[in-house]
């Protein structure tokens, strides 16, 4: 989190803000959802501590984790902090869901449990890199392979196919590249 961010921070939510009603700054509030969320507490608990709904205390802890991630790309880093610029200004609730919804899915897919967004993390990037592990593999060892005498309806075949694999492995870097921009 940068020194900027840091010192944007309001003194006390907004009447329509998250966490108005408790008087402290959604920023401190932020902060603490996610510690708690780390330590391995509920989310109701969480937010039965901060005295804010459990889905709000959730999403701001999100936000939070998501602004001081450190290993973002660009644009993903950009997006975390407009969101956290967001929730600092007063965004509602959906807005900040909105916004935060496409890095939240890549970094812990759609079925992580909000207090195990680190371990889903971790686990999304080990099993990525496992499939990928295995792909390469196959490659090199494909590469390598004898050709025996194929009857020419049967060569057109495995060539189609090859076709496809080049085109899907050529959509899978472009797609690594995009998400590290």
């Amino acid at each position: 989190m940068s020194a900027a961010l840091a010192e944007a921070e309001p003194m006390a939510a907004p009447r329509h803000c998250i966490g108005w009603k408790t008087g402290r700054p959604v920023a401190e509030l932020a902060r603490e959802a996610a510690r708690l969320r780390e330590d391995g507490e509920a989310g109701t608990a969480i937010g039965a501590r901060l005295h804010i709904g459990k889905s709000a205390a959730a999403l701001i802890g999100d936000v939070a984790i998501l602004a001081d991630h450190v290993d973002l790309a660009p644009a993903a880093e950009a997006l975390a902090k407009r969101a956290w610029q967001a929730m600092l200004d007063g965004a509602p609730e959906d807005e900040l869901r909105r916004m935060i919804r496409p890095l939240a899915l890549r970094l812990w897919g759609a079925r992580a449990p909000v207090a195990g967004r680190y371990a889903a993390e971790a686990y999304n990037r080990e099993r990525f890199i496992d499939g990928f592990v295995r792909l390469t593999a196959t490659c090199d060892t494909a590469a390598e392979l004898d050709i025996p005498h194929l009857p020419p309806p049967q060569a057109r075949a495995i060539i189609a196919e090859l076709v496809l694999a080049v085109g899907n492995l050529r959509r899978l870097l472009r797609r690594i590249e995009e998400s590290n921009q």
